[in-house]
């Protein structure tokens, strides 16, 4: 279901950025199966992870698409709708 989906999303969104400290000194290959484990496990129709150091990313990945069945896949620009999820975390 949507709600469903949005959950996934936005857990896959969460567990990224919480992650985002341990990992900004982690190699593009570990952080490659880092986020490929979490796409996995998660199971969220698409995703983006990105680490930043102060004020700039400095490794940015997309995963999956857009939405469920469709083609336009995620990348490390696509920006995410929120919708009604901070009420889970307000």
């Amino acid at each position: 279901s949507r709600d469903q989906t949005m959950t996934r999303l936005f857990a896959a969104v969460l567990a990224a950025s919480i992650c985002q400290p341990a990992l900004a000194e982690t190699s593009d290959e570990q952080l490659n199966m880092e986020a490929d484990e979490a796409f996995e496990r998660l199971a969220p129709v698409g995703m983006a992870v990105a680490v930043v150091r102060p004020d700039q990313p400095v490794w940015v990945k997309g995963y999956g698409s857009l939405a469920a069945g469709g083609k336009a896949t995620v990348d490390g620009d696509t920006v995410f709708p929120i919708h009604s999820m901070t009420k889970s975390f307000t």
